[in-house]
């Protein structure tokens, strides 16, 4: 995936919506629970992959590890499912994409100490071609799309590499 971005190559020669600032594990929950079911219709044919993804920690690669559909739809069930889900280190997301490399889907939660869900905050973000970003952008209810900013996603890796 480190080459496919230096290079541009899909997921990263389209846009990327990404919270700006961290939101709500709620609202993280909800963007997640109208665009993972998207990607599913699309793309549950191909085999789905996932890895923790360091690109804004220290920039370390590592291996990615198969996955099931399923495990990426339960996180959208619960906030305390998606908390739980966290990596545990910061600036760590979790990834996923398809075997095609269409999309690159990331989260994070950041590991708060708290114990109360209402105080957990995470980050969202999905590389892919504009026109799949547009189609899907429209399935997010608007005061949440407000809270997504769009670039293009090859800048956008570029501008938060931390290797």
């Amino acid at each position: 995936m480190n080459q496919r971005w230096q290079s541009g190559l899909s997921p990263f020669d389209g846009d990327i919506p990404f919270t700006d600032d961290p939101i709500s594990v709620q609202d993280l929950r909800n963007i997640r629970a109208v665009i993972v079911p998207e990607l599913q219709v699309d793309y549950t044919a191909q085999s789905l992959y996932t890895f923790d993804d360091w690109h804004q920690h220290d920039g370390y690669v590592n291996q990615r590890q198969p996955a099931e559909w399923s495990s990426l739809t339960a996180v959208t069930q619960s906030m305390e499912a998606l908390i739980a889900s966290r990596q545990g280190d910061t600036y760590v997301y979790r990834s996923y994409y398809p075997d095609d490399l269409s999309f690159l889907l990331r989260y994070d939660v950041l590991d708060e100490e708290s114990g109360d869900t209402s105080e957990f905050l995470g980050s969202f973000d999905l590389s892919a071609n504009s026109t799949m970003i547009a189609r899907l952008m429209a399935f997010v209810p608007p005061a949440l799309r407000s809270r997504l900013r769009v670039e293009a996603s090859k800048d956008y890796f570029d501008s938060t590499y931390a290797g």
